[in-house]
């Protein structure tokens, strides 16, 4: 493949791995668990980097949200400890929505490239053809 159309291809990976990244994130946002100890474990929220590639695109890389968690007051919760905290997932509903929000423009400004590279391969094609 041609390295507009492999740019473009691995921009539209990119953004859809953000979406599915914000997606698990928003849905796991009260997945709650211990905060020390043996238990059930809190949902490790994920944050997705965006990394260039040569000679072109992108490739992203998944790690987990550092902190992972914060302290939330659920003395009814079953992970609560004798203070009554268990640990919640570090996740800000609003920046998952805005990352949702970005990922998709960006989706789609990438998306409504694809036909200019397509004329640009007719371009060329009838470029040869008339050349030879």
């Amino acid at each position: 493949m041609d390295l507009g159309l492999n740019t473009l291809v691995s921009g539209l990976n990119a953004q859809s791995r953000a979406v599915d990244v914000a997606a698990q994130n928003t849905v796991n946002v009260n997945s709650t668990g211990v905060l020390e100890g043996d238990g059930q474990q809190a949902y490790i929220p994920q944050d997705v980097d965006f990394i260039s590639q040569n000679p072109g695109g992108v490739r992203t890389e998944v790690k987990p949200r550092d902190p992972a968690f914060v302290p939330a007051y659920a003395p009814d919760d079953l992970s609560a400890n004798a203070d009554g905290y268990v640990a919640a997932p570090d996740i800000n509903l609003a920046e998952e929505q805005m990352n949702l929000i970005r990922a998709e423009t960006a989706y789609k400004a990438t998306a409504s490239l694809i036909p200019v590279v397509k004329d640009m391969y007719e371009e060329l094609i009838n470029a040869v053809d008339k050349n030879a």
